[in-house]
């Protein structure tokens, strides 16, 4: 008699895990992705999210502004130049000026370096930045719609530039093929514009 409760329960039991099992899987087929995998496409986000165009903007403007700067200093050292072509040559003043406008020459050699290395600087913590929140909204649309899986879908353009290019392509290309229900970036830039 206990052998056959021990065989019932394990019977039931089994049949249980089962039924669970096969909820699993018809669920996971229901909702658009047999394994709860999506794609998105980092290029297209970055290219039509309005969010990515506000933090670029940011970016221009200071760009903007630091030019002004170095322009500012351009306009400052040609009128330094001018006065010099009014001076005899040899006098102090013309001496003094030449002085002058060489040292300021090179303070703005120096100023537009500085510049350069800054707006890199400050491209690449926006860039960070809107790939940071790109990661955020991806994790919390997978989590949204119940996928476990998100990968980058890139793009291929042929021809390719380069034999090296082509190459590359081919190292780094990792998603080959999915089925257009499996996108997801038209979600995370709706998403990442709110």
């Amino acid at each position: 008699m206990r052998k056959k409760h021990s065989l019932l329960l394990v019977l039931t039991v089994s049949l249980f895990f089962a039924i669970f099992y096969v909820s699993l899987r018809a669920d996971a087929a229901n909702s658009g992705s047999p394994a709860g995998i999506a794609v998105v496409c980092i290029p297209d986000v970055i290219d039509q999210s309005s969010y990515v165009d506000q933090m670029q903007n940011g970016v221009n403007e200071q760009r903007e502004a630091k030019i002004k700067q170095l322009d500012k200093f351009q306009a400052d050292l040609q009128a330094i130049k001018a006065d010099i072509e009014t001076r005899k040559r040899g006098s102090d003043d013309y001496n003094r000026l030449k002085k002058d406008y060489l040292l300021k020459e090179a303070e703005m050699k120096v100023q537009r370096d500085m510049l350069q290395e800054e707006l890199m600087g400050l491209q690449q913590k926006a860039m960070e930045q809107v790939y940071e929140k790109i990661l955020k909204t991806v994790a919390k649309v997978a989590q949204q719609q119940g996928y476990e899986l998100v990968l980058d879908k890139d793009k291929v353009e042929f021809p390719a530039a380069s034999a090296n290019e082509m190459t590359l392509t081919i190292q780094t290309h990792k998603v080959l093929y999915h089925a257009d229900y499996m996108d997801i970036t038209s979600e995370i830039i709706a998403e990442l514009d709110k």
